[in-house]
């Protein structure tokens, strides 16, 4: 390899033996006389540099990504560590270009975390803030982030994980002890950047993973109950004054970007949202769809219609793939009509 493309087999080696020295994942400890906290605090200049100095190899992303995914380990395993971890990967968030893994560590942190050991309290607040920090410094420079597929993938999906809802019927089964996601939605300036930042990156965004990311992002925004969103709930001013423009975004992602014609290509995700939002905010909702598919001019207003009527039927359907393929049936519609409308 050149001198410009270094493998940086030393750094791995390091880090991948700083993350053999942790205790088990299965048995986390917060206590900092741990052999191994004194074993990470001698080499964690190493850790800086590889995040913060070194150069980062394009083909493979080292030594970055070793360094992240020692990084990960060690916030699992010595939560006690986290106040420093969580500084580190966003200080390199803000210094790198395209920091893909860095944001890819916070996510498995933020998801990975126990409560307990943890103090679930704690540690959703220390976690919120440092992704506050985070995505501010991404929304700074959006233009680079929907630009690059994966970078805008990686922040859409961290996202989605800090507002992931705990599933039905279970107790602490999201992020943080349930903890992350109360205090993100608080951060209502926040959400509000990020959500606008939408109508930027969806209907351009040519890759699955980008997109899928940015539905579920907006699914987990609204939550997972299928009942109007109360009125004092903290999201719901954010989500009411951007739905039309969220909404109107969609559509045109729907009739324009062919991965979401397939089911697995974001077309159930971006399901989720409608169903979600049809039930959240129904009395908001049906309006912004209508504007939103009224805005698409490659369009016949029978179009919006049709989008409409199968929403609300969704209770007519046994099956949820029955549904879906009909779904399906319609965004192929919509995109070969926005075609020939085109030609």
């Amino acid at each position: 390899p050149s001198e410009a493309e270094p493998t940086w087999h030393s750094a791995q080696v390091l880090f991948a033996t700083l993350a053999a020295a942790l205790p088990p994942a299965d048995s986390p400890t917060t206590d900092l006389s741990h052999p191994s906290v004194a074993l990470w605090r001698e080499h964690w200049p190493y850790v800086q540099a590889a995040l913060l100095r070194w150069p980062t190899a394009q083909a493979s992303d080292q030594p970055a990504e070793a360094a992240s995914a020692a990084l990960h380990a060690a916030a699992t395993a010595l939560p006690g560590l986290l106040p420093e971890i969580l500084s580190l990967l966003a200080s390199s968030v803000a210094q790198q270009e395209a920091p893909t893994v860095q944001l890819q560590a916070l996510k498995a942190i933020a998801e990975g975390i126990r409560c307990p050991p943890c103090d679930a309290a704690q540690v959703a607040e220390l976690v919120a803030a440092n992704l506050q920090t985070t995505l501010e410094t991404l929304l700074a420079r959006q233009e680079a982030v929907a630009s690059t597929p994966s970078l805008l993938a990686a922040m859409f999906e961290l996202l989605a994980e800090s507002l992931r809802p705990p599933p039905a019927g279970t107790v602490c089964g999201g992020a943080c002890g349930d903890q992350l996601r109360p205090r993100m939605l608080g951060r209502t300036a926040l959400l509000c950047r990020c959500a606008s930042f939408v109508p930027v990156a969806l209907p351009a965004s040519s890759a699955v993973s980008a997109t899928t990311a940015i539905l579920r992002f907006l699914a987990n925004l609204l939550g997972e109950d299928c009942e109007p969103l109360p009125s004092q709930a903290p999201e719901r001013a954010v989500l009411v004054a951007l739905l039309p423009e969220l909404c109107a975004s969609l559509c045109q992602a729907l009739a324009s970007v062919e991965h979401l014609a397939d089911v697995d290509g974001g077309l159930a995700t971006a399901a989720d949202f409608l169903l979600r939002a049809a039930a959240s905010l129904p009395d908001e909702f049906p309006p912004a769809l209508a504007a939103g598919m009224q805005r698409l001019a490659k369009l016949s207003t029978s179009s919006g219609d049709r989008l409409q009527a199968h929403i609300a039927a969704r209770a007519q359907f046994a099956k949820m793939g029955d549904w879906l393929r009909e779904l399906q049936d319609l965004v192929c519609e919509f995109q070969r009509e926005s075609r020939r409308v085109c030609h």
